[in-house]
């Protein structure tokens, strides 16, 4: 149902749900306090209709004063999963124990819609005030002041794969003879030319030893190889076919 919100959490618990959206840059509330009702009764699935929701608005449920769970609003899905700590035996049905397992303390795992999924968001504090503050402040910038446009930016200097008509793998080992002791983390660019003014991809090497780039087909590369504490003999000519 659409703008249906959802919650699995305890049985015969009395829930609120507060839909808040960002007003240049500070959390402004929609509406606030709306009750939830568990449907059917004794299934521990707790249900909320919100008047107005848009994409990106922030839901948050609360028990009473506490803040059991939130998560932000997407267009592919309209529910929102509050986890809750695990029950015992004594509680409701093994159904819910089910849903809830494995999540002693708070979070925000989304809960899979018929439209799709939505990402979670963990709640930071118990109380509502701060709790939006904390959320503008991390909908702005990482812990190290990153956003995701600079982390984009960064991403887009550093590693270009190309755009060639040929899928070229790229590996170094320790011992290239015996293609064994795959090496990690080494950054490796391509130049047109052996003096390497012409860079033309560049990107690091997983876990494998490999780097993968799209090269054109029938031309000389000069791959040049770089990591702390290794010694690379540059460049390694390669003609692609």
């Amino acid at each position: 149902m659409a703008n249906e919100i959802k919650a699995a959490y305890t049985t015969a618990k009395e829930l609120d749900f507060s839909v808040y959206y960002d007003n240049a840059g500070t959390l402004t509330a929609r509406e606030v306090d709306q009750t939830m009702t568990e449907q059917p009764v004794g299934s521990g699935l707790y249900k909320g209709t919100p008047a107005t929701i848009e994409v990106g608005d922030i839901v948050i449920i609360e028990e009473g004063a506490v803040i059991v769970g939130s998560d932000e609003y997407q267009p592919e899905v309209n529910t929102v999963k509050v986890s809750g700590t695990v029950q015992t035996a004594n509680d409701n049905s093994a159904d819910i124990n089910a849903i809830l397992v494995d999540t002693t303390g708070l979070n925000g795992d989304a809960m899979r819609g018929t439209d799709g999924a939505i990402t979670s968001l963990d709640p930071i504090t118990t109380d509502k005030d701060s709790y939006k503050a904390d959320l503008t402040t991390v909908a702005k910038t990482g812990a190290d002041g990153d956003t995701l446009e600079t982390l984009s930016d960064q991403i887009d200097s550093t590693c270009t794969v190309g755009s060639g008509d040929v899928k070229f793998i790229y590996t170094l080992y320790t011992d290239e003879d015996a293609e064994t002791g795959p090496i990690s983390d080494v950054t490796v660019w391509a130049t047109t030319d052996e003096a390497g003014a012409n860079t033309v991809v560049s990107g690091t090497t997983n876990d494998n030893g490999s780097v993968t780039f799209y090269l054109d087909t029938l031309t000389t590369y000069y791959f040049w190889r770089q990591k702390a504490g290794y010694t690379f003999t540059n460049p390694d000519t390669e003609i692609v076919v």
